[in-house]
């Protein structure tokens, strides 16, 4: 019995490990539609986030180029708009 219960707490252990895994990436459910980034220097990109894990995000183009970029390279509106694709919130 009592190696049944080791096994038991063992596998909770890995279940749990697993899903602070699994959550640490953030993936946008339904990729977001195509929008226009500016980053701090003003330049723009059209694309979409895909996921938001940490201080990074993985955006792609229309052409199906994904960048993994730091969310802090996007003007202050952006970073807000990424944050709050990863908080699950609808964007303002």
């Amino acid at each position: 019995m009592h190696q049944c219960l080791r096994s038991v707490a063992l596998s909770g252990a890995l279940l749990a490990v697993w899903f602070a895994v699994a959550c640490s990436a953030q993936s946008v459910s339904d990729p977001t539609e195509y929008r226009q980034f500016t980053d701090t220097q003003g330049r723009t990109i059209e694309a979409r986030v895909l996921r938001v894990q940490g201080d990074r995000v993985t955006i792609q183009r229309s052409d199906g180029r994904q960048f993994t970029v730091a969310i802090s390279i996007f003007s202050e509106a952006d970073q807000q708009y990424i944050r709050s694709l990863a908080a699950g919130k609808a964007p303002a």
